[in-house]
């Protein structure tokens, strides 16, 4: 009898734990999806109608899928992950087109009676299962979701796959895509000024878009304008500033696209090199600076060069501007008992004579965001003792206080296929610019920081017009000043470019039929001709200006071509890093969120 009790008894225990198991485990029963709206987000038939009702609609805990929606959300979740906003939407176009693809119309399962509703009962919460396979795991293994740490199913961290998610992307860069703003019913290329503004925007096809929705005017623009015009294109690619040596001259183009901000350091090339010819001089250096920033590694390589005996002396310009925009010429200026200028002319000169054997000149200034490599500048090593003492000489006269008009005309430096021409005594316009111009055979570029000399501009049409391809590639603040002149350039057919890079456009170069480079510290203005202290070198050198020819191309495709439209503001959301870069773009005494062009994100026509 007892163990019949005894079997009883465990017969009943076994039947309890059944009991107990089947109710404290999920029972999951298939359902099927009919809409998938995102990735995570599914109406699910929980009533088995085959219809969408209230209630059915389903968000998969503890796993977020990408979505292709531009919002605060999709912003602030892509810094977290540290992927680009594109990256985000683009795996969130992913996410869901695959999603619609294999799930709409398949069976899911999931226990219908632990789903968890929203506040708003927008939406359920639950797990779910597709194919024997949790769903979760399956988007996060695959890139096209992302979960949290501190989810309650803490195993799904552990699955995330950002690599994924970048090689998702990678592969979608060979499809077009725009943002479509729903509440305008415009559509913006990724990369339009307007889109920071845009609250909620949905990623699209561009070939669907375009059928359907109205292009934005400002960013779409470019597209025809490209149509208009017959541009050469560079055959090299330029990621960083870069370095051409053919005979005794060394050309360093600073590649204005490299950095985001102005630079106090020293590890650009330009800055190095500097910094290595004051260590290695013996004897003399000998500088003409227009103004001097913050170059702290220059300046104590000088300190250290004077301590070892070498003759140091130096003549700098003295301007209204000088303060704020080259903070440390005063100090400098007392420290090396510097000459200066401070006639109504500039000294505008930017260059150094090493133990009167090598002349480093060019476009850059010694500061943060000359030689610290923001603005786009070149930088010319001339190894010749005859050019040097060319320099010599017209350094000498400055080093007396003569200035402009008041010095003495120097013979114009010449050693093998290099010409060394000074401002305002050489004549450099009619002895070097307009002649060259004039018997220009097929190409004129230009990239200037300021051109507004009348004659120049000129000469640049009427070469034009005699079938010479003549392109420009202006400063944006020069274009503001002077918007004349960019229009009657362009209403001759020549295509004018302004820069938007947010540091300047500060060269000064020509290069004449692949086989002319001209370049210095002259602006092509009438003061730079006519008034100011200046330097210019007219070199004659198929691979150098070859080379600087295709490195413009690369510079000349780097702005949106609506910008030979356009033109953009020098500080403002035109310009690329300009209300973020912490100086004065424009020199109107603001910066960044100050200035009105970083407070409206409107183009500047």
């Amino acid at each position: 009898m007892k163990k019949k009790i005894i079997a009883v008894i465990v017969l009943l225990t076994m039947f309890l734990g059944f009991i107990i198991y089947y109710y404290k485990t999920p029972q999951k029963t298939s359902y099927k999806v009919l809409k998938v709206k995102e990735a995570d987000l599914l109406y699910i038939d929980l009533n088995k109608n085959n219809r969408i009702d209230d209630n059915e609609l389903i968000k998969l805990a503890d796993v977020s899928a990408f979505r292709p929606i531009k919002n605060d959300f999709s912003t602030n979740w892509s810094k977290k992950l540290n992927l680009s906003i594109e990256q985000y939407l683009k795996t969130g176009y992913l996410a869901r087109n695959w999603a619609i693809a294999a799930l709409e119309g398949q069976d899911v399962s999931l226990d219908i009676d632990r789903i968890e509703y929203s506040k708003d009962k927008k939406y359920g919460y639950s797990y779910i299962t597709f194919k024997n396979q949790d769903y979760g795991i399956m988007l996060l293994k695959n890139g096209l979701g992302f979960s949290y740490k501190n989810s309650k199913n803490k195993n799904y961290y552990i699955y995330q796959n950002l690599s994924q998610v970048k090689n998702n992307s990678k592969e979608l860069d060979k499809l077009s895509f725009v943002l479509f703003n729903s509440s305008s019913g415009i559509i913006h290329k990724l990369d339009c000024e307007f889109v920071n503004s845009i609250k909620n925007a949905e990623l699209i096809l561009k070939k669907d878009a375009l059928v359907h929705h109205t292009p934005c005017k400002a960013c779409f623009l470019s597209e025809k304008i490209i149509n208009e015009y017959s541009i050469p294109k560079s055959i090299g690619k330029y990621p960083r500033s870069v370095y051409k040596k053919d005979g005794f001259i060394e050309m360093y183009l600073i590649n204005p696209l490299e950095l985001k901000k102005p630079n106090p350091n020293c590890d650009t090339l330009v800055c190095k090199r500097l910094v290595e010819e004051i260590n290695s001089s013996n004897s003399t250096i000998d500088m003409a600076l227009y103004g001097v920033g913050d170059q702290k590694a220059v300046i104590e390589a000088l300190r250290m060069a004077k301590k070892r005996g070498v003759v140091i002396r130096a003549v700098v310009d003295y301007s209204k501007n000088q303060d704020s925009t080259y903070p440390k010429t005063k100090e400098f200026s007392e420290e090396f008992s510097a000459v200066v200028d401070k006639t109504s002319s500039l000294m505008h000169n930017k260059f150094f004579i090493f133990d009167n054997k090598k002349v480093i000149t060019g476009s850059t200034n010694l500061s943060s965001t000359g030689t610290g490599g923001y603005n786009a500048n070149i930088f010319l090593v001339i190894n010749s003792g005859i050019i040097a003492n060319t320099y010599k000489q017209e350094f000498d006269q400055m080093f007396n206080s003569k200035f402009s008009i008041k010095k003495i005309e120097n013979k114009i430096g010449q050693y093998k296929w290099v010409k060394a021409y000074f401002s305002p005594k050489n004549d450099v316009y009619n002895n070097l610019i307009q002649n060259k111009i004039k018997n220009a055979n097929k190409e004129i570029f230009l990239s200037i920081f300021y051109l507004t000399d009348k004659n120049l501009i000129n000469e640049l049409i009427l070469a034009k017009k005699r079938g010479v391809e003549v392109l420009v590639l202006l400063d944006a603040l020069c274009a503001n000043n002077f918007k004349n002149n960019v229009k009657l350039l362009r209403e001759a057919k020549i295509p004018v470019i302004v820069e938007n890079w947010g540091g300047k456009n500060h060269e000064k170069t020509m290069v004449i039929d692949s086989n002319f480079l001209i370049s210095g510290s002259l602006n092509f203005s009438k003061s730079g001709f006519y008034k100011n202290d200046e330097n210019i070198l007219l070199i004659e050198n198929k691979v150098l200006a070859s080379y600087y020819r295709d490195y413009y191309l690369y510079l000349f495709s780097s702005i949106d071509k609506k910008f030979l439209k356009l033109i953009p503001r020098a500080e403002g959301f035109d310009s690329k890093n300009s209300c973020y870069d912490g100086i004065d773009n424009n020199f109107d005494g603001k910066i960044d969120s100050e200035d009105d062009g970083c407070k409206v994100q409107k183009p500047n026509k």
